[in-house]
C-alpha cells in the first residue's frame, strides 16, 4: 500500500466526510497544527520515565486526535467512526493541569528560558503549537 494517494497535488484535501476544501483552509491549517502539537507531546512522553506522566500525555495525544478528526468533519455529531471530546474529558484534563500545577512552585515571570534538561526542552514547542493552535481556532 502506498503511503501517498496524490489526490492533493492541485493544493485540494477532503475532510472526514469526503469534501474536498483547500489546504490553505482554517480547518486544514488548524488540525495540521494539532498535528504537530502531538507530535512534540510524543517527544515529550518518550522523554519521561514517571508513568503518571506517561499516562496523562496519552490521554491528551488521544483527545487532540479525537479533536482533528472533529475539525474534519462537517458533521456536527460523532459516528460510529468518530470520537467527540465531551465534558467529561475536558473536566479530566483541567484537573490535571491544576494537580501539576499545585505540584510546582508559583510562577509569576511572564516567561522563561527552557530548562536544560530534555524533559523540560521537550515542553516548549509544545506550549507554542497549543498557542498557534488558539489563534487558528479564533
Amino acid at each position: 500500500m502506498a503511503i501517498y494517494t496524490r489526490t492533493g497535488d492541485s493544493g485540494s484535501t477532503s475532510l472526514f466526510t469526503g469534501q474536498r476544501v483547500s489546504k490553505t483552509h482554517l480547518r486544514v491549517e488548524t488540525y495540521g497544527t494539532l498535528d504537530e502539537l502531538n507530535a512534540t507531546l510524543s517527544l515529550c512522553y518518550c522523554a519521561t520515565a514517571i508513568e503518571s506522566h506517561r499516562i496523562l500525555l496519552e490521554a491528551i495525544q488521544q483527545q487532540i486526535f479525537w479533536f482533528s478528526a472533529e475539525l474534519a468533519s462537517e458533521s456536527e455529531q460523532p459516528s460510529a467512526q468518530q470520537r467527540y471530546i465531551g465534558t467529561e474529558e475536558i473536566a479530566a484534563l483541567e484537573n490535571a493541569i491544576d494537580s501539576a500545577m499545585n505540584a510546582v512552585p508559583q510562577f509569576t515571570a511572564s516567561f522563561c528560558l527552557v530548562d536544560v534538561k530534555p524533559r523540560a526542552a521537550c515542553i516548549s514547542p509544545a506550549q507554542w503549537l497549543d498557542g498557534l493552535k488558539d489563534v487558528w481556532l479564533n
